[in-house]
């Protein structure tokens, strides 16, 4: 049975979290915590955010042109710094998520 480490790296896994982003500042999020129809983060492109079931946490959706089904998603904290990055593969996985599942 391989590892943990092993396992997230394999492709065809529903989601992974990546750690590098945490705590970096979105550009473009209002201090009031609304964002902005799109925002540039490390040259990319993120889609609108919305307000999630937790308090003060925001999602935004990574368009990735290279995996067109893949969406990373950011989990962003009411002062536009993130808390969370997934990389989702399915729609199923990204509903859960925002409901809070």
């Amino acid at each position: 049975m391989p590892n943990h480490e092993e396992r997230e790296s394999q492709p065809g896994r529903s989601s992974r979290r990546i750690e590098e982003n945490r705590g970096q500042q979105v550009e473009g999020f209002e201090a009031d915590g609304k964002f902005p129809a799109k925002v540039r983060f490390e040259e990319q492109i993120y889609e609108r955010g919305f307000e999630t079931p937790r308090e003060n946490m925001f999602y935004t959706r990574l368009k990735k042109e290279s995996h067109p089904q893949q969406r990373d998603i950011l989990e962003i904290d009411n002062t536009g710094k993130i808390f969370e990055r997934l990389v989702v593969d399915d729609q199923e996985t990204i509903e859960k998520r925002i409901k809070g599942e």
